[in-house]
C-alpha cells in the first residue's frame, strides 16, 4: 500500500531577472527599460507544487 500527498505553495519572490530593481539595462549605453519579466514591480508570484509517495520497501 502507498500513501500519496500533494502540497502546492504560493509565495512572493524577488524577480531573478532584474534583481528586484525593476528595470533591466538595455542594448543602448546608458538607458534600461521595465523588466518584461515583473513588469517593473521587482517582484513575482511563485507557486510551487510538490507530490511525495511514500511505499514500503521490497527486497531484491
Amino acid at each position: 500500500m502507498s500513501k500519496t500527498r500533494n502540497y502546492k505553495f504560493d509565495k512572493i519572490e524577488i524577480c531573478r531577472n532584474c534583481l528586484g530593481m525593476g528595470v533591466v539595462d538595455s542594448l543602448l549605453p546608458f538607458t534600461t527599460k521595465q523588466c518584461p519579466v515583473c513588469e517593473g514591480s521587482g517582484r513575482v508570484d511563485k507557486t510551487t507544487e510538490i507530490t511525495i509517495t511514500v511505499e514500503p520497501h521490497r527486497e531484491g
